[in-house]
């Protein structure tokens, strides 16, 4: 039987040293250009700049819609979406947009996973009976 010797990969490797660290270097910049550009592109989608005079919230909310990535979970029978509001937000989030619109009410917004917003009335808090 014939010994295998093992010593040529290890020669390839110390010959084509340059060679294999110019790749990794090439590498890890691509993945980082490649995470930088995604980040960018990510962060710019949660900007809003918009005005509304005299409209109603749903429409607010299908204008949102349209405009990104978001999506609006309500029930159409919860009387804080037909009112009309005046909002003007310039550069602001998605947080701040709401908040905006929905100030002094008793609604409240969770923002979830995959940029679905769920929009309901406020919980009242439970309190237990105390006495005989």
């Amino acid at each position: 039987m014939k010994k295998k010797h093992y010593y040529a990969l290890f020669n390839f490797l110390k010959k084509h040293n340059k060679l294999l660290n110019i790749m990794k270097i090439t590498f890890l910049l691509n993945l980082f250009c490649l995470v930088a550009i995604s980040s960018t592109s990510f962060s710019q989608s949660g900007n809003f700049t918009l005005t509304f005079e005299n409209t109603k919230v749903k429409e607010i909310l299908k204008t949102i819609e349209s405009q990104s990535s978001y999506r609006f979970f309500y029930n159409d029978q919860l009387s804080d979406v037909n009112r009309i509001v005046n909002v003007s937000v310039s550069q602001s989030n998605i947080q701040d947009l709401l908040t905006q619109v929905f100030e002094k009410t008793d609604v409240t917004f969770t923002v979830l996973e995959n940029n679905l917003i769920v929009v309901g009335p406020k919980k009242a808090l439970q309190q237990k009976a105390v006495g005989t």
